[in-house]
């Protein structure tokens, strides 16, 4: 079946069908499930989805990979939801399978490198541009081996829980450090072999994350959203949000119909 809820935006290439999706708080989305294996970013909001086997808890920043014919269903919390879900060819899928094998089951993670090619994604959608097949390829990489990631040390948790209570605000590396009892180049190593990215990088897509929840589900004006997300000011969010989306934080509002306060 397609996807549910008020679609804002759809392009097809021979790889992937992008398709951009809004939720209406509160809004269920009863059982179903997609012929095609999909990968579903959630760019604000959060809610609960439900599979005869589990329930996931899905907050900003998620990503899951859906094999095809997952029976799940949706729930979504007082805000809404914003999501961006890229659906695979299936004749692309399977001529890829002979080289490697996609994963057969469910597959959820948040933030991360994963979530970056989301981002890229959405900003050649705002560009007006196609999606290049190397990101779709590039995504399903993520999910074509069946290993388990490296184990983590216990400190590692604390220091990412620090991180999102925070929003990244005035955390630096010598401080995550001090919170996790290691020392900082120790911190800094296990972000790249646990997580493929720097811990600056780590950071600054927690802020990122938190300002896409905060301009679409509150009318806060803009400088009080670059405060609470850790940004230094207004013009150094619109920076980076613009850099990573290819839009401004007043368009993205402005494409959601959300009226902000003055400030």
């Amino acid at each position: 079946m397609g996807f549910k809820g008020h679609i804002l935006r759809e392009k097809v290439t021979t790889v992937v069908r992008v398709t951009e999706t809004a939720f209406g708080p509160d809004e269920i989305v009863s059982s179903h499930e997609h012929a095609n294996a999909y990968v579903s970013f959630l760019l604000a909001g959060a809610y609960a989805e439900r599979t005869p086997t589990a329930e996931r808890a899905c907050l900003m920043g998620t990503v899951i990979w859906h094999p095809a014919g997952e029976i799940h269903s949706d729930h979504f919390c007082k805000q809404g939801g914003h999501l961006l879900n890229l659906e695979f060819n299936e004749d692309w899928l399977r001529s890829i399978r002979t080289d490697v094998q996609v994963k057969e089951a469910p597959f959820f993670s948040c933030g991360g490198p994963s979530y970056s090619v989301g981002l890229e994604v959405f900003r050649f959608l705002n560009s007006g541009g196609a999606v290049p097949e190397d990101l779709a390829t590039e995504l399903v990489g993520f999910y074509a081996f069946d290993s388990e990631n490296p184990k983590q040390p216990e400190w590692f948790t604390r220091v990412l829980e620090s991180i999102h209570d925070k929003h990244g605000q005035n955390l630096t590396l010598a401080a995550a450090a001090k919170i996790a009892g290691v020392h900082p180049v120790h911190v800094s190593r296990s972000f790249r072999r646990l997580l493929d990215c720097t811990f600056g990088n780590y950071v600054a897509q927690v802020r990122l994350r938190r300002a896409f929840d905060l301009l679409r589900s509150s009318t806060t004006a803009l400088v009080d959203v670059a405060l609470e997300c850790g940004f230094a000011d207004h013009a150094h969010l619109s920076r980076c949000f613009k850099r990573t989306t290819g839009i401004t934080p007043s368009a993205y509002r402005s494409y959601l119909g959300v009226k902000p306060v003055q400030a």
